[in-house]
């Protein structure tokens, strides 16, 4: 984001809601309510991982 072409109020905006995501390692993370982070990932990784918690190798979910 280039910060030079902002006005005052949309950085103070930016930093509002940027304030709970974090850089681990390369990763994003986003900190919740609950304070726990969790690791932001794209659609196609999404369903990646929906897929294998739900019936994955380890027995799925419900296992």
């Amino acid at each position: 984001v280039a910060l030079d072409g902002m006005k005052a109020l949309e950085k103070k905006q930016l930093a509002i809601c940027a304030t709970p995501y974090m850089l681990i390692s390369g990763d994003l993370y986003n900190l919740g309510r609950d304070e726990v982070l969790r690791k932001c990932v794209l659609e196609h990784e999404r369903l990646a991982i929906m897929e294998e918690a739900h019936g994955g190798s380890a027995g799925g979910h419900y296992a």
